[in-house]
């Protein structure tokens, strides 16, 4: 049985697969498999103005008050992860859209250290610190 397509198509077919296979984005060498939720109020930052996560985790910020708010994150954080929802670089670190009440932001953390956070509303404002350890 004679096929339809000249050789020269079918090596061109098959150039053209291969070359998308080459052209695939390479999977990051990490993934993120922990989250933790951090819920601001109008008075209170819950569980603790303090949450210890591992490296590579992502938080789930939570604006569990009656306000809008936005958050300020310092020092670098991952703004590339695909895990990052509502937040942009800023000079000092990173920053949220401004968070609606019940409204999500998400934010991944790759290196170890302290990172001091806050959020600020119409009158309201609520710190704290993420302390990123190790990688499990």
């Amino acid at each position: 049985m004679r096929s339809m397509f000249s050789p020269g198509i079918l090596r061109l077919v098959s150039l053209v697969l291969l070359a998308g296979c080459a052209a695939t984005p390479p999977i990051h060498p990490h993934r993120h498999r922990s989250t933790a939720t951090v819920t601001l109020t109008n008075t209170a930052v819950l569980p603790t103005p303090h949450v210890s996560i591992p490296a590579f985790a992502t938080i789930v910020w939570r604006n569990g008050g009656t306000t809008p708010i936005q958050i300020e994150v310092q020092k670098a954080v991952c703004n590339e992860c695909d895990t990052v929802l509502g937040f942009l670089p800023d000079p000092l670190g990173a920053r949220s859209v401004v968070l609606a009440p019940q409204g999500v932001a998400t934010l991944c953390f790759h290196d170890e250290g302290e990172f001091a956070f806050v959020a600020r509303g119409a009158g309201t404002e609520q710190r704290g610190v993420i302390h990123v350890g190790a990688h499990p």
